[in-house]
């Protein structure tokens, strides 16, 4: 590629650092990255055999805030593709060394369902506005472990009332399912009585990926399995309401639960069919739509679980260790060249600075270059989420709905 004055992905004014501290997570969610094991009738969840369960260094991530300390972030958010941060052994060091440093702000989100309540006490006590923890709690008692398979309610408010309690602001943010929709307007008013600043509700286009994805045919057809794990939970769960009926009877209840999930789908699942006659072939669309990055506007870099540093979650995920049941051909591809290209270590914060890894071919030119030409250089991956034309930030999930608690919740 060209080198170029202007292709810059960004300078070392980082405006927001996204750390994914761990790949350790206490749930398995069905459409997670981290989860496997789908057989036939035979639905198990399981943790994929091929991802380390992985801390990243504390050492690591105080480095790479000392080096940006002429140039501190102005936002530290605690995420993860395949780890939630609360099981992290550092994760109260980490946030007080993003405290002690200078950050204004250190946002965290997880599922809530795990550590001891004083360890939430504590985090509270660190904390301070606008700092906030976001609670991803899709649905109420009865409904939540549907999705977050493995949570338990009980520790999720014990921790959330701990957290609030003690001074901490916190946001529910809740991902609507056929099966938790009629429990919206009840989340939202335990939010407010629990004292969440802000409820957000997302419709989501999970379990909705269409199988005609040129290259993705593996993720669409574990995508429906998934979908019948969460429904077959679903008929569990309510299994009073159908043991009584006929085998027709109950094979129809089964196939309405299937089928009530894509009512929640989202309005880019809606304008994926458009663009792909648009262009005839949705590899074509992603050569040539042009692309809308938002973590270039935002000047936002991501550090996964293994220490290395990418623009943003998605590229952590598409080049993160494959191998596993939805890596296609070309993800494959993709990474071989990646590596082949700037070696393995180049993003590495265990072997590089980071002012000299945002310094390297891939950030300074290479990354911006791909995106303004429809060559096979094109990264494929950020055609795919940051196309112009279909918005997949966010696994897809949109047209949320916000509802302020009080003044706190304002961003």
């Amino acid at each position: 590629m060209a080198k170029s004055e202007n292709l810059e992905y960004i300078k070392f004014d980082v405006g927001v650092m996204h750390l994914e501290l761990t790949s350790r997570c206490n749930l398995l969610c069905p459409m997670c990255g981290r989860t496997t094991g789908m057989d036939g009738d035979n639905i198990k969840l399981k943790k994929r055999d091929d991802l380390d369960l992985t801390d990243t260094d504390p050492r690591v991530i105080q480095q790479a805030l000392e080096d940006m300390k002429p140039f501190l972030p102005n936002h530290v958010f605690i995420n993860g593709n395949y780890g939630d941060p609360i099981m992290y052994p550092y994760l109260l060091e980490v946030v007080k060394m993003c405290k002690d440093i200078g950050v204004a702000q250190v946002t965290l989100s997880t599922n809530g369902s795990a550590q001891t309540e004083a360890w939430w006490i504590e985090l509270a006590s660190i904390m301070r506005k606008p700092d906030k923890v976001i609670f991803a709690i899709d649905g109420l008692e009865d409904t939540n472990h549907l999705y977050r398979v493995n949570s338990k309610w009980n520790i999720i408010m014990r921790n959330a009332k701990a957290f609030i309690a003690n001074g901490g602001i916190a946001r529910w943010d809740f991902i609507g399912f056929a099966h938790n929709e009629h429990q919206i307007d009840e989340a939202r008013q335990l939010a407010e009585d629990m004292g969440f600043v802000k409820f957000r509700y997302k419709k989501s286009n999970r379990y909705v990926i269409p199988t005609h994805y040129e290259g993705e045919e593996v993720e669409a057809i574990e995508t429906k399995k998934e979908l019948t794990f969460v429904a077959k939970q679903h008929v569990a769960k309510n299994k009073k309401n159908i043991e009584s009926k006929t085998a027709d009877q109950k094979e129809k209840a089964l196939a309405t639960i299937l089928a009530e999930p894509t009512k929640t789908k989202s309005n880019t699942t809606n304008k994926v069919d458009d663009v792909i006659k648009k262009h005839k072939g949705f590899d074509n669309y992603v050569k040539v739509t042009e692309i809308a990055c938002q973590t270039k506007r935002d000047k936002s870099i991501f550090i996964d679980y293994q220490g290395k540093v990418w623009p943003c979650c998605w590229q952590g995920h598409y080049y993160s260790k494959i191998g596993h049941d939805m890596a296609t051909p070309r993800r494959i591809e993709d990474n071989k060249n990646m590596w082949k290209r700037y070696g393995k270590d180049f993003n590495d914060l265990s072997k590089h600075s980071l002012f000299d890894i945002l310094k390297t071919p891939y950030f300074a030119n290479d990354l911006v270059a791909s995106w303004e030409t429809n060559s096979d250089e094109r990264l494929w991956i950020c055609g795919k989420t940051c196309g112009k034309e279909l918005d997949f930030r966010g696994n897809g999930e949109e047209n949320f709905e916000d509802t302020e608690m009080n003044e706190y919740a304002k961003e």
